[in-house]
């Protein structure tokens, strides 16, 4: 390899590694924003400010804020979704995964319809690929993967919507006076949210691996 040939490479390893780097630091000023001002605060020119670029650098990288927004989700769901012991049983994996991937957004809820605006579980795609080829292997029944991601996807962004809605309005303080029963109701709560919320996904992941493991018996000959 000539030396005109090889100072090509590097330096086309350099613009890639420096665009990497700008990249995620890129979507850590928009994370730091939306959780210090909401997702609102994130703009071109907010950005370039906060990164001391010119906003037509960003361009460069990004169509629009959607797309940086997009980015700062995927950054947050990074990892989350093949995490976890492997040696756990499937379900049990299942459920801490799920669990970990609310309490990762509950720290960003702002992302939430930002997410909702696409396939959810196209965000961070190759995560969910290995958590397939994982589940597969623990002896999940197959036919009951998807519905299963599908439905745990419905129950965790209601959730954090739900739990972020929850948190900005002090209930207790109206109901004990004019709503008693609530009031009561809501004092005797025998299980906290986050403990409530596995409990949910637990439900949701027994009841549709019976329905599959059901019609797998019924499609049996002789059954």
């Amino acid at each position: 390899m000539d030396e005109s040939t090889l100072y090509k490479r590097e330096n086309r390893v350099e613009r890639i590694k420096s665009q990497v780097i700008s990249i995620r630091k890129t979507a850590r000023a928009a994370l730091d924003l939306i959780q210090a001002e909401g997702v609102e605060a994130v703009t071109i020119r907010r950005l370039a400010a906060e990164l001391d670029v010119k906003s037509a650098s960003l361009y460069y990288h990004f169509k629009n804020k959607e797309e940086i927004l997009i980015l700062a989700a995927r950054s947050v769901l990074e990892g989350v979704r093949s995490s976890g012991d492997p040696d756990l049983h499937w379900r049990e994996w299942l459920l801490d995964n799920t669990c970990t991937a609310r309490a990762a957004l509950l720290e960003y809820p702002d992302l939430v319809p930002i997410l909702l605006r696409r396939n959810p579980l196209g965000i961070g795609v190759a995560d969910h690929q290995k958590a397939v080829d994982l589940l597969e292997k623990q002896g999940m029944p197959f036919g009951a993967i998807m519905p299963v991601f599908d439905s745990l996807e419905s129950i965790l962004y209601g959730n954090i919507m739900y739990t972020t809605a929850v948190a900005a309005d002090n209930r207790s303080a109206d109901w004990e006076e004019h709503f008693p029963g609530m009031y009561r109701a809501e004092c005797a709560a025998a299980l906290d949210p986050d403990e409530a919320f596995r409990q949910a996904a637990g439900a949701v992941i027994d009841g549709i691996v019976s329905a599959v493991l059901a019609m797998n018996r019924a499609k049996k000959p002789g059954s």
